[in-house]
């Protein structure tokens, strides 16, 4: 029993740290809160959307500004469920351009040639292949390595900026002469580039899986040689058109 005027003391334990950590979060939590106010209510004034600064501005009762947030919050949910749709369209449907006008249907337009042309205009693996044709015929005293870094020159037949070197070309033209009875750029540029079987993996037409060997071609383009789809022109190389001069 407990007699009068024993003092009482309470067996749980009291954290004073506890108490002022929880305190300093309230603290914190309002002061957060005050901060959001504050800007929302500089945005709502500042704001050009129709009728957000009614919802801060002075003079309005409480009854007119509920109306304008059930009226920005209605817009709000429809405005979610138009981009939520239209979400669903574009990932449902394909987009498709059409020339089509009023004056001219689509359906009289030729369809366009098409050029799929690689970033990497040399192929390594041709490179390699090639220098060691050239190696294995003893035409030069270069090793293996050197013929192969000389046909670093042969950017210079796509890039105009290249920094080309005329001696190396010329080596260039003499082994290759030696080698193969003649140089010829465009074939030796054709060997180089990179095949459509290398850079074409799966392709579709009208809605079906086609053999992409079948529907492209490996030709001659202003890019250099490329694959091709529907190239109208019957001839790679432009006639050279030769001019007389007649003299009276």
């Amino acid at each position: 029993m407990k007699t009068i005027g024993e003092p009482i003391f309470s067996t749980e334990k009291f954290d004073v740290s506890t108490v002022w950590l929880r305190k300093r979060r309230r603290r914190n939590r309002s002061s957060n809160f005050k901060i959001l106010l504050k800007y929302t209510r500089l945005y709502c004034e500042y704001s050009s959307l129709v009728g957000c600064r009614y919802l801060v501005e002075s003079g309005r009762n409480w009854l007119e500004r509920i109306v304008w947030i059930v009226i920005h919050a209605t817009s709000l949910v429809f405005l979610i469920f138009i981009v939520l749709e239209v979400y669903k369209q574009y990932k449902t449907t394909p987009v498709l351009t059409v020339l089509e006008t009023d004056h001219y249907p689509a359906t009289l337009l030729h369809f366009p040639a098409v050029a799929i042309c690689t970033i990497n205009r040399i192929s390594q693996q041709s490179a390699h292949e090639i220098a060691n044709e050239v190696f294995n015929t003893n035409v030069s005293k270069l090793s293996l390595d050197e013929i192969t870094g000389l046909f670093h020159e042969f950017g210079a037949m796509y890039d105009t900026d290249f920094n080309t070197n005329a001696e190396r070309i010329k080596i260039l033209q003499e082994m290759f002469t030696k080698a193969y009875g003649q140089f010829d750029v465009a074939q030796m540029m054709k060997r180089l580039t990179p095949k459509c079987s290398d850079i074409l993996i799966k392709c579709k037409f009208s809605g079906r899986t086609r053999d992409c060997s079948k529907l492209f071609s490996f030709r001659k383009t202003q890019d250099g040689f490329c694959c091709t789809f529907n190239y109208a022109r019957e001839q790679d190389d432009l006639p050279v058109q030769v001019s007389s001069i007649v003299l009276l």
